[in-house]
């Protein structure tokens, strides 16, 4: 490969010095495609990470008991993960010689870009109109390949503390354990970010994966069923007193795409958008609910006729024509909205893997090791439809 790539340099050499020719300011602004940034890495990483974690500081409260006596839990928690090693992390452009996944070769090998356009004349996947004169930056992925030799770490829960004191996750569920991973990004791969109306955050994406490797994965639990030793444990784990030894359950050898196809493939649109309102449902319902109750439980013999019609309309009849002065003054509410304008889809080529179960985390072959079964998997396709969204709101 290397001759192939020094013989070609040698034969480009002349067109290169020949080009290398003064030009004027005005045969310089005819110049277009020349502007744009290209990014090469070839990066090795260790990362460790002690605990991250996830705080709520007010538990499981009044949102619960707001529709049923649900029991209340006002004390928050923490969960996070403990111990996050990852080993040999590395980030290169695709250059080895047998890598022809999904018809791929070297001589597709493209940088990581950035370029910044104008868009009056297409009409993209979707989200820009054609001729509207939208700007977007484009991330074009590059050929890259990303490696990992080995990723370990612990998923845990803790009690929460305030702020300035150290989390403790010392509730272990289990550990998740993986080795030689593989991603190969295809060099067609990107993601165009731009603004629609008013102020708000598009993405359009073409991403495509021609090849995802596992060496393997698996969820382990370090003590089996420690503690336990009725109904039908003392099976698996032997008589009382005798500790019962960690087991793992996962995959070996996951594979997704080959040679001949992609193995993941997401294209389509998602926007962001933070709206805060008093007026929408999400702002009006609890403070409804709790109007429904406190006229019941605290004035059943003469209630608010007036107040009660108005939350009956709210929940039956119209809830649009329901605004917060109707309850009094309401808190605001904000919330995260995604959506998906034109639709996106997610599609994988092809999946094959083993299941297996071991006594040690790397699924090793050999008497410790059940091989349960093969998973397979070909073309299979999820499409969310024009229209789909998801709020996220405190509570």
């Amino acid at each position: 490969m290397k001759r192939v790539l020094t013989f070609l340099a040698i034969m480009l050499l002349p067109l290169s010095v020949w080009a290398m020719t003064p030009v004027t300011d005005s045969d310089l602004a005819d110049v277009t495609g020349q502007a744009g940034v290209n990014i090469n890495a070839d990066l090795t990483m260790d990362i460790n990470i002690g605990t991250m974690a996830w705080g709520d500081d007010d538990g499981v409260s009044d949102y619960w008991t707001t529709y049923v006596a649900f029991p209340e839990y006002p004390d928050g928690g923490f969960v996070g993960v403990n111990g996050l090693f990852l080993d040999d992390l590395q980030i290169r452009a695709r250059t080895e010689v047998d890598d022809n996944f999904n018809g791929y070769s070297t001589f597709g090998l493209k940088p990581i870009t950035i370029d910044v356009a104008t868009d009056t004349v297409y009409d993209a996947i979707a989200g820009r109109a054609a001729g509207t004169g939208t700007t977007f930056v484009r991330f074009g992925l590059g050929a890259l390949q990303i490696s990992l030799t080995s990723m370990t770490l612990d998923i845990a829960l803790g009690d929460y503390v305030a702020a300035g004191n150290a989390v403790v996750l010392d509730q272990s569920m289990g550990s998740v354990n993986l080795s030689d991973m593989d991603i190969y990004i295809n060099p067609l791969a990107y993601v165009d970010i731009y603004s629609h109306t008013g102020q708000g955050v598009n993405f359009t994406m073409n991403v495509i994966i021609d090849r995802f490797e596992l060496g393997y994965v698996s969820w382990g639990d370090s003590d089996g069923v420690a503690g336990y030793d009725t109904d039908g444990a003392e099976w698996i784990t032997g008589p009382s007193g005798i500790a019962p030894e960690a087991g793992y359950v996962g995959l070996n050898g996951l594979a997704l795409g080959d040679a001949d196809d992609y193995g993941i493939a997401i294209t389509g649109n998602v926007a962001i958008d933070v709206v805060s309102s008093t007026a929408g449902i999400y702002a009006i319902l609890p403070y409804a609910l709790e109007s429904w109750r406190g006229e019941a439980a605290y004035n059943p013999l003469n209630p608010d006729t007036t107040r009660l019609a108005v939350i009956y309309n709210f929940f039956a009849a119209d809830p649009t024509a329901v605004t917060s002065t109707d309850f009094g003054p309401v808190p605001s509410i904000t919330a995260v909205h995604i959506s998906f304008p034109g639709g996106m889809n997610v599609n994988i080529g092809a999946l094959r893997s083993q299941v297996a179960i071991s006594n040690v985390p790397n699924l090793a072959a050999g008497l410790e090791t059940g091989v349960m079964g093969d998973i397979y998997l070909q073309q299979m396709g999820i499409s969310i439809a024009d229209g789909s969204w998801v709020d996220i709101w405190a509570h």
